[in-house]
């Protein structure tokens, strides 16, 4: 969620003036630097809790908040423990989370009445539940569950409830959950996707009912400007991919095939017009994006894919979120976007010296110059949140 989604949803959270079900308030930040153990074992076992929220949210860590004084807000810009994102990551990861999984979180600062709060967001995941293989600290237990219910963390000495337990592991698996969304969990879970005929079809190994099935679409032979960034005189192959439960058709999707076959993805989901020229990309939120990673996969085992893939996202880009998506180009409406540069990608024969061609060309050279300008753009974003953390 960006910056301003994550402010208005803490202030909803500080307006309520208590602890709740995804969000916890701390007056200040946690002592994780000194000899004695008690900040880390607070901090470990809150992030575990929030990793492994039963509901679909993300965890929030608000720290600046003093429940016990009508959620007063305190300023911690000066507090000596404060914390950023590289240090939380470095914190989890050395941590012995069950297959080497560990949760995700990361650290935004808000402004609110003229004073400084941190937030630790800690992000919803399917991975659930989240636990440790060893202790640590002495204190957060191997094998203990930890969860959240209502505004109370598990308590560190014991496991969660029996049914809370199984809610975490359905989460994991999707069960309960619209089929489309448990096609989202069951693709992101790549090495249990069982080949039907070698190349052309797959079931999911613990759910055979859902099926992922392709087929060679011979009607279409043209070009996307997409297209251009691999050499094959063959030109690109099109095939409809299709997500079937038990024999009913869920969802659609072309795929393209280059590279005379060693390369084949979904085709991004998404798109964005500047005039009349189309700009397309991937959100993590597509259920194109885990397709676009479900044959990356295949095809970098195969060791044909690896060059492909990263030409394909010099061209066709990923974004964190719609929400990054959505201020990058409000961002880059304000640049110069494309300038004068040279065409570096391949145009087949009938397309040149003809106005299809022409708009090809175009459209290839702007999509290049819009990934770059990603790249321009997250680092700017970051410049900006490290110059915040230093303030």
């Amino acid at each position: 969620m960006t910056t301003e989604e994550l402010k208005a949803k803490v202030l909803k959270c500080i307006a309520k003036k208590q602890e709740g079900d995804y969000w916890d308030f701390k007056r200040q930040w946690y002592e994780i630097d000194n000899e004695k153990d008690k900040g880390r074992i607070s901090l470990l076992h809150d992030v575990i809790c929030m990793a492994n929220l039963i509901k679909d949210e993300d965890g929030l860590i608000i720290i600046g908040v003093d429940e016990e004084k009508d959620s007063a807000i305190c300023d911690v810009k000066n507090d000596p423990n404060r914390k950023n994102t590289h240090e939380m990551v470095k914190f989890l990861r050395d941590k012995p989370f069950d297959g080497g999984i560990r949760p995700t979180a990361y650290v935004e600062s808000i402004d609110i009445e003229n004073k400084t709060i941190d937030v630790i967001v800690v992000e919803n995941s399917s991975y659930t539940p989240f636990y440790l293989t060893k202790d640590c600290f002495h204190a957060v237990k191997a094998y203990h569950i930890y969860t959240r219910v209502g505004d109370s963390n598990t308590p560190i000495d014991r496991s969660a409830d029996s049914d809370k337990i199984e809610a975490l592991w359905k989460k994991r698996f999707g069960i309960g959950k619209p089929v489309l969304e448990r096609f989202r969990i069951y693709i992101e879970d790549n090495k249990h996707w069982i080949s039907v005929d070698g190349a052309q079809s797959w079931y999911y190994e613990f759910a055979p009912e859902f099926r992922i099935e392709t087929e060679y679409d011979d009607s279409r032979d043209g070009y996307e400007y997409y297209c251009l960034c691999q050499v094959s005189i063959h030109g690109p192959g099109w095939y409809w991919l299709r997500l079937k439960y038990h024999d009913t058709l869920m969802y659609s999707t072309l795929l393209v095939s280059l590279d005379g076959g060693n390369f084949m993805t979904a085709i991004p989901s998404q798109t964005e017009f500047f005039g009349s020229v189309p700009f397309s990309y991937y959100t993590k939120e597509d259920i194109n994006y885990g397709l676009y990673l479900f044959f990356k996969k295949r095809f970098d085992e195969k060791m044909q894919g690896c060059y492909g893939y990263k030409v394909w996202n010099s061209i066709v880009p990923i974004m964190q979120s719609k929400s990054e998506a959505k201020d990058f180009f409000r961002w880059v409406r304000k640049q110069d976007i494309v300038g004068h540069r040279p065409f570096s990608g391949y145009l087949p024969d009938k397309y040149k010296n003809t106005g299809m061609g022409d708009r090809l060309v175009e459209q290839y050279i702007q999509a290049q110059a819009l990934s770059e300008m990603l790249y321009k753009y997250r680092s700017e974003m970051n410049k900006e949140e490290k110059k915040g953390e230093e303030q």
